[in-house]
């Protein structure tokens, strides 16, 4: 599981996530969505880390409980239930992932959250979310001046239509771009398959592929593969 940059904005949350499902070793396995979005509520999530099942079963198990426990609730019910899941995971000690949950709240509108569950870093805590300012972005990192050739001014990014008009071009940025995913030892390229644009708002939500990449399965990520409009 290898990035997500999520994006708050006043009337919605959107996120760009990539398609590439790696082995350990950085191979591709395939390509397939990596955001989970939630029927009944309006709530997606993803996540990373070196070992994909791990990070899935989480997404999973909060799913379930959108699906079982949360029937008929509100989405700040269901915050408070999958924080408590995370309660009783940090209960089984630290394991190598991060997770990007965005929703729709009836008391605070459009939210999202960063959940770590390791400690590669002093800050934040584990297990708990984080509401970590208008961006969120867990991968290589994409500053400013790296959109320089799009010629834009920096408040662009204030607009709620900056992440569908340029996502494709700001996960490219990050795909060319070696990357430490927590649990993995050495840095690789792992993003790849597609980029993914998911949106949260009071109406729903939905998703929709920006770009694509032409790359092989079976065969390391290769950020020179071309781009598939």
């Amino acid at each position: 599981m290898s990035a997500f940059f999520s994006f708050r904005y006043p009337d919605r949350v959107q996120v760009l996530t990539d398609g590439a499902w790696l082995a350990p070793d950085g191979r591709l396995l395939c390509v397939d969505r990596k955001i989970l979005t939630f029927p009944n509520h309006k709530l997606a999530m993803t996540g990373r880390g070196t070992d994909a099942r791990q990070v899935f079963e989480v997404v999973q198990k909060s799913l379930f409980i959108a699906e079982t426990e949360a029937v008929g609730r509100t989405v700040d019910e269901l915050l408070d239930m999958v924080q408590l899941l995370f309660d009783v995971l940090s209960e089984r000690g630290l394991f190598d992932a991060e997770f990007l949950i965005a929703a729709w709240s009836e008391s605070r509108g459009a939210v999202h959250f960063f959940v770590p569950c390791h400690r590669n870093r002093p800050e934040p805590e584990p297990f708990q979310f984080h509401a970590m300012g208008a961006q969120i972005c867990a991968g290589p990192k994409v500053v400013w001046d790296d959109l320089k050739h799009l010629n834009l001014p920096p408040s662009a990014i204030n607009e709620p239509e900056f992440p569908a008009l340029h996502g494709a071009e700001i996960m490219s940025i990050m795909r060319s771009r070696p990357d430490l995913v927590p649990g993995a030892d050495l840095p690789r390229h792992v993003i790849g398959g597609h980029c993914e644009l998911t949106t949260v708002a009071a109406s729903g939500v939905t998703s929709k592929i920006l770009c694509r990449w032409d790359e092989p399965i079976n065969a390391p990520i290769d950020p020179r593969n071309r781009r598939v409009a």
